[in-house]
């Protein structure tokens, strides 16, 4: 369970902007890039049967979201 975030151009900008809120926004859209928020993570997890769904729950940001994307 990680997240990755890769320095793109975009992401740098953000930083240089001070506009970080937006980060996570970019992470989630970035899979392209290989990035991946800790959500998407678990959800991975789940769906590959590495860790059950309520394993996911303790520990995720979201747990709401897991739920109704299964």
């Amino acid at each position: 369970m990680f997240e990755i975030m890769l320095a793109t151009y975009a992401i740098r900008n953000l930083i240089r902007d001070k506009k970080t809120y937006q980060i996570p926004t970019m992470i989630e859209m970035g899979g392209q890039y290989g990035m991946q928020t800790f959500q998407q993570s678990l959800r991975s997890l789940v769906n590959s049967c590495v860790i059950s769904l309520e394993e996911a729950l303790l520990r995720a940001p979201k747990a709401e979201e897991l739920l109704t994307c299964r």
